[in-house]
């Protein structure tokens, strides 16, 4: 197969640039700050991917969390970086470049560039990869990687490099961390490395400390110092959980026996079910343990609950367990007490009003900071949904994977109520009135 060779496109790539074009490896992980040249970088990585690819008609991805953006952002410089490369193509209402690459078999081969949105996840799906770039991966919904991009690597091999400046310890973190991890480990495949604005120097000092005095620090450390525990933008807990990790609330807190456990449910039908494990002490809320199950029916997520070492007093469900469903003639909660378990139904109230609920409630919290650190994450990276058009943070949550394990706490915000932390028995306890408990 004939190729394109000493093609020069212009690019006159910076120290760091070049350092990532020869390290990168087949999938590789990167938390650049901002100002960096991270699309450039990028571009020419998918250009560079292009030429050199063996296979026949090669293709290439450079992805935005959204279609506008990824044109706003990254159309220009792979244009300019384009142009002089013989034969190609430019076709702009498809934000699309087409560079002729030799001949397989005899038959022409063409590489093809072209820049998507995650907003538009189905304009990916039946297509084949050679490398993708994902560019502000953390804002992008993590199963658009999981269901729609790595298949399409797999027949060839394909390679993908994830970039983004940090926003909380979110997918993009857990990504950088297993990159991390299996570098560590030796594995040949992965490289991921940090470049923060204090060591890089691109950005003179003087900026940079008069950037720190015109900003948020929490801002400034995720821009300029990829900071992934600064509090992530839009997001509704940021003060009460990084009150709770000052006060030493996010600790090891033991499952006692005395007590008894509740569990706060968000339910999944074809999506995800999440349960807080929840013990009162007067005033005390005590997090002890935090579960997932996806594609689960709820009787069979009960069972696994009935086999933990935990016992159960009572479980704080949404307000539509109440709900009959059509087929069955029963609800939910009917269902539920069949298995031997009481309900607490929270009350039907709006998500602002539940919000202000679970941020009262936080100052009470405590978390075991293992056993509960995925619903931890949950908290910290429930947000509100950005809207990329507007370049405006809406009113509405976000929904992604965090959402389902922050609505679970919010149930247990709209159906606590103090006496829960008065340890008495089950037996008990049915005879005191609840405030929140509906019949």
């Amino acid at each position: 197969m004939q190729q394109v060779v000493d093609v020069s496109t212009g690019y006159k790539p910076r120290k760091l640039q070049l350092e990532i074009h020869r390290q990168r490896k087949r999938f590789t992980v990167l938390a650049i700050h901002r100002r960096f040249g991270k699309t450039v970088l990028a571009v020419n990585e998918l250009i560079d991917a292009a030429l050199k690819c063996k296979l026949h008609n090669p293709r290439m991805a450079y992805i935005a969390p959204y279609y506008k953006q990824a044109k706003s952002v990254a159309w220009a410089y792979l244009k300019d970086f384009c142009y002089q490369i013989p034969n190609v193509k430019i076709y702009e209402s498809e934000l699309r470049v087409d560079i002729p690459v030799g001949y397989n078999n005899g038959k022409p081969s063409i590489a093809r560039i072209q820049l998507f949105g995650s907003d538009s996840p189905d304009s990916l799906r039946g297509l084949y990869f050679d490398q993708v770039v994902l560019d502000e991966f953390g804002n992008m919904p993590i199963s658009l990687w999981n269901e729609v991009l790595r298949p399409a690597l797999a027949d060839r091999k394909g390679g993908c490099m994830f970039l983004g400046t940090p926003n909380g310890k979110n997918h993009f973190y857990e990504k950088y961390r297993e990159a991390t991890e299996k570098m560590q480990q030796g594995h040949p495949e992965w490289f991921a490395a940090t470049y923060r604005a204090d060591e890089t120097h691109l950005i003179d000092p003087d900026e940079l400390s008069s950037a720190r005095e015109n900003m948020p620090e929490s801002d400034y450390r995720q821009e300029f110092l990829c900071d992934w525990a600064a509090a992530v933008k839009g997001a509704f807990y940021s003060d009460e959980m990084n009150k709770a990790s000052a006060d030493g609330r996010i600790m090891k807190i033991p499952y006692e026996r005395g007590l008894p456990v509740y569990c706060a449910f968000d339910l999944g039908i074809d999506d995800m079910t999440a349960v807080w494990f929840v013990q009162f002490f007067r005033s005390e809320v005590r997090l002890i343990d935090y579960m997932e199950w996806t594609d689960t029916g709820l009787i069979d997520v009960l069972k696994d609950i009935k086999e933990t070492s935990y016992v159960i007093e009572e479980l704080i469900m949404p307000w539509d367990i109440n709900i009959r469903e059509v087929t069955s003639g029963m609800t939910r909660r009917e269902s539920i007490e069949d298995l031997g378990f009481d309900v607490i139904v929270a009350p039907k109230l709006s998500i602002e009003d539940g919000i202000q609920a679970v941020r009262k409630l936080l100052y009470q919290c405590y978390f075991d900071k293992d056993k509960c650190s995925r619903g931890i994450d949950c908290l910290e990276n429930y947000r509100k949904k950005w809207d990329g058009r507007t370049s405006t943070f809406l009113l509405r949550p976000e929904h992604d994977e965090y959402s389902h394990g922050a609505d679970a706490f919010r149930y247990l915000a709209l159906g606590y109520d103090p006496t829960m932390g008065e340890a008495m028995t089950g037996r008990n306890r049915k005879h005191m009135p609840r405030v929140n408990k509906c019949t």
